[in-house]
């Protein structure tokens, strides 16, 4: 083999592992919303503002077509709030997406198996219950998620950042503050597309989600099985 060839290989592969291959992911209106926490926290205060009570986590979602990123503070990442998040959600979008693709949270995923994912009970319920089907990202694998990772970091810098020096006393009083911060966030004109994510989101991808049902669904604080005294029937 020459000389030159070898070197051109050597060079080649050296590239590679250095860079990684990435293929661009295209996505279908309505087909993929991706959720997942922040990792700053907010600090909720006590009412003279001299102590902090509690750290409120930030719940963020992002539709994979137009980007249009849904937000909240929550009081903490357990399942009720976990659950509640989603459906506010999908009331923020008008709408269901076909998969909904969480990191792997205790609150939502007990085994991450990529093919057969075992939820929790709640978070089965409420995906039965809006016909909606859930695909972990798989451990380790941040491009899984790379849109709501992305949105993560965009409402890090646009939203809670110009928060930092305000003192919330509830989760109330934060989620009232962040939502005009978010709106401009979602109206915010994208170089790469011509357009905001709102823009995207009302021209294309709101008529191809699937419809809210009827009812909302309603968190069910615990599961328990019940057992029947056939003695006291006969009695």
């Amino acid at each position: 083999m020459p000389a030159g060839y070898a070197t051109f290989c050597r060079r080649i592969s050296e590239y590679q592992d250095s860079t990684g291959v990435v293929l661009k992911q295209i996505y279908t209106p309505g087909e993929y919303c991706f959720v997942d926490y922040a990792g700053l926290t907010a600090p909720i205060w006590n009412n003279p503002g001299t102590e902090v009570l509690s750290k409120a986590q930030i719940f963020v979602g992002a539709l994979g077509f137009s980007g249009l990123i849904f937000c909240e503070a929550t009081p903490s990442q357990e399942i009720k709030h976990f659950i509640a998040s989603h459906v506010r959600a999908f009331e923020f979008y008008g709408g269901v997406p076909l998969l909904i693709v969480p990191d792997n949270l205790k609150s939502g995923i007990k085994n991450s198996n990529w093919y057969e994912p075992e939820l929790t009970k709640a978070y089965q319920e409420l995906t039965e219950h809006y016909e909606a089907t859930v695909l972990p990202a798989r451990v380790r694998k941040p491009r899984d998620e790379g849109k709501v990772e992305h949105a993560v970091l965009e409402i890090e810098r646009w939203v809670l950042a110009p928060l930092r020096n305000n003192k919330f006393t509830s989760v109330a009083a934060l989620n009232e503050a962040m939502r005009p911060l978010v709106t401009a966030l979602n109206n915010r004109q994208m170089r790469d597309y011509g357009a905001s994510r709102q823009e995207l989101f009302e021209r294309v991808e709101s008529s191809a989600l699937k419809p809210l049902t009827a009812n909302r669904y309603e968190f069910i604080v615990s599961f328990r099985p019940v057992t029947v005294n056939l003695e006291k029937i006969w009695t």
